[in-house]
């Protein structure tokens, strides 16, 4: 709990709320195998997504609006790719 209120890592009802609205969302992530059977933390705590680079320096902060927005997995998979690249031409 000590990094989430070190990096600003919000809680609140209204984003675990809205979050709940996006039916299509949560119909795609029940029927992948998700369920809301365990939590690790408050049920109201909003995420927030980091990259941290090799060098352990975070390179992107994303907080997100309600308990479903998380940063885009093609930020993250670029992200990779980058670091993949960057570590070759380090060789």
């Amino acid at each position: 709990m000590t990094h989430y209120r070190r990096f600003g890592v919000e809680t609140g009802l209204p984003g675990f709320f809205m979050a709940s609205l996006k039916f299509d969302v949560v119909f795609r992530a029940v029927m992948c195998g998700y369920f809301l059977s365990k939590f690790s933390g408050p049920l109201n705590r909003v995420p927030a997504d980091f990259l941290i680079g090799e060098t352990g320096r975070l390179v992107r902060c994303f907080y997100g609006k309600d308990s479903g927005d998380h940063l885009p997995m093609e930020e993250i998979d670029a992200f990779v790719a980058i670091q993949s690249v960057s570590r070759l031409l380090a060789v």
